[in-house]
C-alpha cells in the first residue's frame, strides 16, 4: 500500500538589504541678496613688463568689480579668483599705467582687496571685498562611540545642533565622520559631552529605523 504526502512549498524569503549608511548636512545659510551691477564700459591692456611686474592700462565706466577683475585676469593670463559679491559693487576708475600692486592699493577705496598667493609660482589674482572675513578651512573628525547614543543619533544631533552650512555628518562603518571648521567642531564636543553625561549608560540606544 502506497501513502501519499500532500505538502506546499514554503513562501520565498525576502532578500536581506544591507544597512544604508546614514548621513546629514547643515542648515544652508541663509544669504540677503543685493542688487546686481549691469555690465559697464572695460578696457584693460598691457603695456609692459618691468622689474616691478606687469604694467597695465585699465578704464572702467559703472562696470561691476568682478567684470574688471576677470578682465584683468584675462588679459595678464593668470588665475583669477573672485568674490561674487563683487558683482554688487560699482568701479568707475582710470588708469593709463599702472602695476598690479599699485592698482590693488588704489583699488582699496572702493572696497576692493587685490592679493597675490603664489604669485612666482602659481601667478593667481584673487579679489575679495576688503571688509570679507577670512574663511576658516573646513577640518575632518572621526568621532569617538558614544555608549548612550546610536551612531545615527549622532550624526544627527551634530547637524542639527553645531553644524554650519558647509558642515556635514556621514556614519562610516562603526564610526561617524564630521567636517566643519574648527569652532563648529568645538561646540559640537562641547553638546556632545553634556548630552552623553546627562543620558542613563545603563540602556541601550535605540537605533534610528531605516
Amino acid at each position: 500500500m502506497m501513502s501519499l504526502l500532500i505538502g506546499c512549498e514554503p513562501p520565498p524569503t525576502a532578500p536581506v538589504r544591507p544597512r544604508a549608511s546614514f548621513g546629514c548636512s547643515g542648515a544652508p545659510e541663509a544669504v540677503a541678496s543685493s542688487p546686481l551691477v549691469p555690465a559697464g564700459r572695460v578696457e584693460v591692456h598691457k603695456i609692459s613688463e618691468g622689474p616691478d611686474g606687469p604694467h597695465v592700462r585699465v578704464v572702467a565706466e559703472g562696470a561691476p568689480a568682478s567684470q574688471v577683475a576677470v578682465r584683468i585676469g584675462e588679459v595678464l593670463g593668470v588665475v583669477t579668483r573672485v568674490d561674487r559679491e563683487l558683482d554688487t559693487i560699482p568701479v568707475s576708475i582710470y588708469f593709463p599705467d599702472i602695476t598690479v600692486d599699485m592698482l590693488g592699493a588704489l583699488l582699496r577705496s572702493s572696497r576692493i582687496r587685490v592679493s597675490k598667493p603664489d604669485w612666482q609660482k602659481d601667478h593667481v589674482l584673487v579679489f575679495r571685498l576688503t571688509d570679507a572675513p577670512d574663511v576658516a578651512p573646513v577640518e575632518t573628525q572621526i568621532l569617538p562611540l558614544y555608549p548612550s547614543m546610536s551612531l545615527e543619533q549622532t550624526a544627527s544631533l551634530f547637524c542639527h545642533s553645531a553644524a554650519s552650512s558647509v558642515g556635514w555628518a556621514q556614519v562610516v562603518g562603526n564610526h561617524v565622520m564630521i567636517a566643519d571648521r574648527r569652532t563648529n567642531l568645538d561646540r559640537f564636543a562641547s553638546i556632545v559631552e553634556r548630552v552623553d553625561q546627562s543620558m542613563p549608560h545603563d540602556e541601550a540606544p535605540i537605533a534610528a529605523k531605516h
